[in-house]
């Protein structure tokens, strides 16, 4: 959807057209609850947020100042949502509850064409740097995804995160750091 046709939409859903929400939600519920689960690490609680961002989405459209995407907008309600409720809860995310069905279903790049063992390696290189992404902090693996995976620009990690541009560079090349090092130890591990 292009920026003219997301103002058109939220005009009209202001205008008293209120079921066009649903045309929100259906667009970008996954990507929010994929991210979320991500943060928690529990499908439950990134059900429960995703549900809240849109409910809020929905009370705020009125403030939506069309600066960035509907999609940019909504992870930062997300975002925040879950940085809030993560401090109050305390979350926090195992490894175990990352189990290889799953980590083997979010995989997006295998391709089809390669042999079987190419693609067993790509497959145990996945579900290891999955395992390394579970293991960081929930701030964390939600810059790590949304950069590498969903490729967000680093604006727009910054819009969502409300974090400064080099803040948000230092906390990826940390993470990239950290990850490296979680690597590392489980292949030292598994000798």
């Amino acid at each position: 959807m292009t920026r003219a046709e997301e103002s058109a939409l939220i005009f009209k859903i202001l205008d008293g057209d209120k079921d066009l929400f649903r045309q929100i939600v259906d667009a970008h519920g996954g990507m929010i609850l994929a991210m979320l689960y991500r943060m928690t690490g529990s499908r439950e609680d990134a059900e429960d947020m995703a549900q809240e961002t849109f409910v809020k989405a929905y009370f705020s459209l009125g403030k939506y100042r069309g600066e960035s995407s509907i999609s940019t907008w909504l992870y930062s309600i997300a975002y925040h949502l879950a940085v809030s409720s993560m401090r109050k809860k305390r979350l926090t995310v195992s490894r175990e509850k990352f189990t290889d069905k799953e980590l083997q279903q979010s995989s997006t790049w295998l391709e089809s064409g390669e042999d079987t063992e190419l693609k067993e390696l790509r497959e145990r290189q996945y579900g290891a740097l999955e395992k390394a992404v579970a293991e960081l902090e929930p701030q964390d693996r939600f810059l790590i995804t949304a950069f590498y995976e969903q490729g967000r620009s680093l604006a727009e990690l910054t819009q969502i995160t409300g974090m400064s541009l080099s803040n948000v560079k230092v906390r990826l090349f940390r993470c990239r750091n950290r990850l490296a090092r979680i690597l590392k130890e489980n292949k030292d591990l598994e000798k």
